[in-house]
């Protein structure tokens, strides 16, 4: 293993300090950690694609305190489809883990606020809603309006015979 030393600006206490730095195994640039960042990016990125089940359990505990097995049953509870549009989870549509934003300030939640898994546009669609109260009443007053008006067209067409 190959050492080199460099003036190195301490980050506590602010003067500069000879300090011993390893060498990257990979590039052969010198660094403080095992390995310099462009080649950490690139371990964890490799590693990120080989284990993404295992990443995606790992995530889904750490912001919804949601294990594996929790997840599984929700799925199953919920036939495998979203909970608005009952749409099949696949390959291409993934479900995303629906929580009561009101409960938890936090990014990470208690994971009693879940709610259920949901797909991504209904996902994204209820998050604009819950934000945005103006925005739910103006959509339902549209859709409201066009009802009202078809009602009324329908009634004004004379029946055939």
């Amino acid at each position: 293993m190959r050492i080199v030393y460099a003036m190195i600006m301490n980050r506590t206490c602010g003067p500069a300090h000879l300090i011993a730095m390893r060498v990257c195994k990979n590039c052969g640039q010198p660094k403080l950690k095992a390995k310099c960042a462009p080649c950490s990016a690139k371990r964890i990125a490799r590693y990120r694609e080989a284990n993404k089940a295992r990443v995606q359990a790992a995530s889904r505990m750490y912001y919804y305190a949601m294990d594996q097995g929790a997840f599984e049953f929700m799925l199953t509870q919920q036939g495998n489809a979203c909970a608005i549009c009952r749409v099949l989870f696949t390959q291409t549509i993934k479900p995303y883990v629906d929580h009561d934003h009101s409960c938890c300030k936090d990014q990470r939640t208690c994971g009693k606020c879940t709610r259920g898994l949901l797909c991504n546009e209904c996902n994204k669609l209820l998050g604009r809603i819950e934000a945005n109260s103006v925005f739910s009443t103006h959509y339902q007053g549209y859709l409201d309006d066009y009802r009202l008006r078809k009602f009324r067209f329908a009634q004004t067409i004379p029946p055939t015979v």
